[in-house]
């Protein structure tokens, strides 16, 4: 098998397995090619169409910090409202963009502290 194809696959079950943690049913579309790599149906219903992808990073002139390099979406994708999922392939780690919820927002406090 070719690398980029095994790395391809890999990516798609570390993402399988990250969603099913969170609690999610996790679905793969029948066709090939599809938009989408899977339908992925939140505990609470909402439904997100992701697209795995190897995580990879590069370093820009005149900077010394690597960076993402974020894929394109396709016409189709954008359409469908597709979302990137990056997978480091060393840790595991899956970064959705965007994210499938909004960060929580931190509570202010009042004078008295609470």
């Amino acid at each position: 098998m070719i690398k980029s194809h095994s790395d391809g696959k890999l990516c798609e079950l570390y993402l399988e397995e990250h969603l099913w943690k969170l609690g999610f049913w996790v679905f793969k579309p029948i066709g090939d090619p599809s938009p989408a790599d899977f339908i992925a149906v939140s505990p609470s219903g909402d439904i997100f169409l992701l697209d795995s992808k190897k995580e990879s990073f590069r370093v820009n002139p005149h900077r010394k910090k690597p960076t993402r390099i974020h894929r394109v979406l396709s016409p189709v994708q954008k359409l469908l409202g597709v979302r990137m999922a990056y997978v480091n392939m060393d840790s595991r780690e899956v970064t959705v963009v965007p994210p499938l919820y909004p960060p929580a927002k931190k509570k202010k406090h009042n004078k008295d502290g609470s």
